[in-house]
């Protein structure tokens, strides 16, 4: 299992186990789909999710009747259990959808992801496997899942053979479908949070190119009214022109805006900016003049 965040989905969907005997058989053959054989009468289950495999005792009890021996390991634990006539049947039953209600189907695909499935946590690349093995239980159980959600994509690695999605939708249709809901709006509302905190970014980024601009163009604004001052030219520009330098020498940090408004009347932002223009021409073509 490669997050913690899986583990923490399945322990979450081992509290909420089912009341109809018929579905709590389809989660148990969903579980054991992927047993393997300890010896000729024997198999044994193994994950790393201590709660799974606590299940998996408790059905294995209550509906077969067998009792099984739980193992402790370094990263998880397995259980050993008698093979059964009637467990390798519901399997069978159960991939080739034949189900006792509606409601097995889901827990079939509970018991599925409880044993072979992971899902990434909120924080990293969306992405939810189930590791199906075989090509045609990836196929059986392929079918189901496109019963209920859209398809999942198939992999072949090393021979093996798995289903995936790697989109926020698809993700949290398979979580909401198989009962972990909890975990589906924790990705969910980690992406609301992304998309929040992208937008701010966005919109910091933005608000700092416009003042970056805004200084670059009232240093412009500033050098040539300082030119035509210590030049005595400032003399020379129309009442109107004459007073917006005098102003911009004297409130250099004032955004344009903040400047319109000193002017008696106010200017517009674009009636102000039209006039530092002309401020900035008239500098340099006294300069070229010279």
């Amino acid at each position: 299992m490669n997050s913690s965040f899986a583990k923490l989905t399945k322990e979450r969907l081992c509290l909420n186990i089912p009341k109809k005997q018929c579905c709590k058989s389809a989660l148990l053959s969903g579980i054991l789909l992927f047993s393997t054989e300890a010896n000729t009468s024997n198999a044994v289950f193994t994950s790393e999710c201590e709660q799974v495999v606590s299940l998996t005792e408790r059905l294995l009890l209550e509906i077969c009747g067998i009792s099984g021996e739980i193992e402790y390991y370094g990263t998880g634990c397995r259980i050993l259990f008698e093979s059964s006539t009637e467990l390798f049947m519901s399997q069978y039953k159960h991939l080739g959808r034949v189900f006792d209600c509606r409601e097995c189907s889901v827990y079939f695909l509970r018991g599925i992801f409880l044993a072979k499935g992971t899902v990434n946590s909120p924080s990293s690349e969306r992405h939810l496997e189930i590791y199906t093995e075989s090509k045609s239980v990836t196929g059986s159980v392929s079918d189901l899942i496109s019963e209920h959600i859209a398809r999942p994509k198939k992999v072949k690695r090393n021979n093996k053979y798995s289903l995936y999605y790697k989109d926020t939708d698809s993700i949290c249709d398979f979580l909401n479908l198989i009962g972990a809901s909890a975990s589906a709006f924790e990705i969910i509302n980690s992406q609301i949070e992304g998309k929040i905190r992208a937008d701010a970014q966005r919109i910091v980024n933005f608000e700092t190119a416009n003042i970056k601009k805004s200084s670059v163009s009232s240093a412009i604004q500033c050098k040539a009214v300082d030119s035509l001052i210590a030049s005595g030219r400032i003399d020379q520009l129309p009442d109107d022109l004459k007073a917006t330098a005098l102003l911009r020498a004297e409130y250099r940090d004032l955004s344009i805006s903040e400047l319109a408004a000193l002017h008696d009347p106010p200017l517009t932002k674009s009636g102000l900016n039209h006039r530092l223009k002309k401020i900035i021409a008239f500098c340099e073509e006294k300069l070229r003049g010279n």
